[in-house]
């Protein structure tokens, strides 16, 4: 079942011995294979893998190898920077800093209103920390590389993602199932590569950056500089080597946008639009998929604009299956409309709303990726978007 190693850690127990080594490793099917198989094979799996028992970590083993507590949430943050190479190094993706967080006496809301362009960092690899008790956190965004002053360049469409509130950083849906699960089913991952093989740049936003009580205003700040002030980046502000040849990050200011909201990202999203109305963002919004969104119709019902476009046909919504609630199998129920009572009418109103297919909440946007990629395939039909080279 190993195929080729991604990803090597040594992690230190509580009391600083080594504990267990573990690695990264594609499956695909019980078949050993030496090249990456995201692209050949979507529906294989990247586990992480313990070396000495040859055993793959599960929910049902997890704290024999990895112990709740510190431990737990060093080896969840190894994963999570492990996993956010992958995803830079597959999908060409580099990191650009919104703000370096240099200064500690300024929080995101106050950065927010002096927001500079956005820059590069020299170091894609890096997984933001904090370096010392008077800085914050960086606020950073993962997008994908450009050909850099190309005369030729055509409009490109986007898709921006952005994850649900917790610890879970840039890219990432689930830090326990990233453990347990695998990498692609806890990350972006596979609807990245979806959206590169329609030629469309991705942007991957960071709203936990500083923590979950700082999620909106991160959002704000990241979404704002990335599409509301843009500025495309002058060739002596590009770090050497930073970008790997003739590779531009900006984020393009033209072309359609497609947004993948995950639960708590749903709301940002929503207040963000009703922030800002007469921004460039909402106007090149083509389509939103929310999945398990915490947004209200309520809050737009005196913006007949925004109220529209998200029950219109270009907004969806995907719901985890509650066995409590719902009637039916929920691991057979994706795709399936949902019915609506009165009391989901009058919270999210008209929108059209379907199962993901799953009853864990974090692995809603792997189990219902078809259907959100259906969705947006439709609207960039309607669109007349072609999946020309844009190079």
């Amino acid at each position: 079942t190993k195929a080729r190693c991604i990803c090597e850690e040594d992690a230190p127990s509580n009391d600083g011995e080594p504990h267990s080594q573990l690695k990264i490793y594609d499956i695909s099917g019980g078949k050993k294979s030496d090249e990456s198989t995201t692209k050949d094979c979507p529906d294989c799996i990247t586990r992480l893998y313990h070396i000495p028992t040859s055993t793959f970590i599960t929910s049902e083993n997890r704290k024999v190898f990895i112990a709740d507590g510190t431990m737990y949430d060093e080896f969840a943050d190894l994963c999570q920077a492990a996993a956010q190479e992958i995803m830079a190094e597959k999908c060409k993706l580099t990191w650009v800093t919104i703000c370096d967080g240099k200064n500690g006496s300024v929080n995101t809301r106050q950065m927010m209103e002096n927001i500079t362009p956005a820059d590069t960092s020299n170091n894609s690899d890096e997984f933001p920390v904090n370096r010392s008790e008077n800085s914050l956190e960086p606020i950073r965004a993962l997008v994908t590389k450009q050909t850099h002053n190309n005369p030729n360049r055509k409009p490109h469409d986007t898709l921006l993602i952005s994850t649900g509130k917790g610890k879970v950083r840039a890219g990432i849906f689930s830090r326990q199932h990233l453990l347990t699960t695998g990498l692609e089913p806890a990350t972006c991952l596979p609807l990245l590569v979806e959206a590169q093989n329609r030629d469309m740049h991705c942007v991957v936003i960071d709203p936990n950056a500083r923590t979950d009580r700082e999620g909106m205003a991160t959002f704000e700040a990241s979404v704002r500089s990335l599409f509301d002030c843009h500025c495309e980046l002058k060739e002596d502000e590009i770090e050497d080597g930073a970008l790997g040849g003739d590779m531009d990050p900006s984020v393009p200011v033209d072309g359609s946008i497609f947004v993948l909201a995950h639960s708590a990202s749903g709301g940002q999203l929503v207040r963000y639009l009703l922030n800002r109305q007469s921004a460039q963002f909402l106007s090149r919004i083509r389509s939103i998929s929310f999945t398990d969104s915490t947004h209200s119709i309520q809050w737009v019902r005196n913006h007949p604009h925004l109220a529209s476009l998200i029950q219109s046909s270009k907004s969806l919504y995907i719901k985890t299956f509650n066995p409590m609630r719902d009637e039916g199998n929920g691991e057979d129920s994706g795709g399936v409309e949902c019915p609506k009572d009165q009391f989901w009418t009058h919270r999210f109103g008209e929108i059209r709303t379907i199962y993901s297919g799953t009853t864990e909440h974090s692995l809603s946007n792997w189990s219902a990726r078809d259907s959100i990629w259906k969705h947006f395939d439709k609207n960039r039909d309607n669109a007349g978007t072609t999946s020309e080279d844009p190079n």
